[in-house]
């Protein structure tokens, strides 16, 4: 009776493998990385997990009927794969993006931080909204790469002036968020910044973050 899905097992647990590195796949290493690490968890933990249940089960009904239930788990499965599956990569262009580093006047350490990212936008102020929905695909992506502390402020002074805001950990953390970035990325960045008014395009200012050495007590100055 256990022949046949043992047959079925190994072919059925290389096929998502398989098909998160295709052949001539052209994403980045770290898209590939993630997405298989991602799949070694849920499959090798649900495994595991399912293996101390299903054995709780053999003992306590018999094998049989632990049998049949995991039958019915399989089919139960499949039907959510059916309604939950895993999104359709193959539309999105995850080729690797070169982005420029910004040049500066003072070269930051790799570990200096943390680093606060700063982006000026001039906004319409009758498409404020539709700006702001396209932010949110930003922040979706921003946050995938590894920033924290995301948002988006608007100057009380002027209702066109917005500014995206983001925090790394260091400025090694932000030179790989920028290595990271994918074409899918740069048309989801391009997507948010075509709301920008002007001919410049919007400002980026990566700021680090500095603590003042005190002598004795930080609470104390002078």
């Amino acid at each position: 009776m256990v022949e046949l899905p043992g047959l079925c097992w190994y072919p059925a647990s290389t096929l998502p493998h398989r098909r998160l590195r295709p052949p001539g796949c052209v994403r980045g290493r770290w898209v590939r990385a993630r997405a298989l690490g991602a799949y070694l968890v849920v499959y090798q933990g649900g495994t595991a997990i399912g293996s101390l249940l299903w054995g709780a089960l053999a003992a306590l009904l018999g094998d049989p009927l632990a049998i049949l239930l995991a039958a019915l788990g399989a089919v139960l499965g499949l039907a959510a794969g059916l309604r939950w599956h895993l999104a359709d990569s193959e539309k999105q262009d995850l080729r690797p993006w070169h982005v420029t580093v910004p040049r500066l006047l003072i070269e930051p350490r790799l570990q200096e931080g943390p680093v606060m990212v700063q982006t000026e936008y001039c906004i319409d102020p009758q498409r404020t909204e539709d700006f702001l929905r396209a932010m949110h695909e930003v922040r979706r992506m921003r946050e995938r790469d590894g920033a924290f502390g995301w948002f988006v402020a608007r100057d009380p002074a002027s209702e066109e002036r917005h500014v995206e805001a983001f925090m790394a950990e260091s400025w090694l953390d932000y030179l790989r968020q920028l290595d990271r970035m994918t074409n899918a990325d740069h048309a989801t960045l391009d997507y948010a910044r075509s709301f920008h008014l002007g001919s410049a395009p919007p400002t980026v200012t990566p700021l680090i973050g500095e603590r003042p050495n005190w002598q004795g007590d930080p609470d104390k100055v002078g």
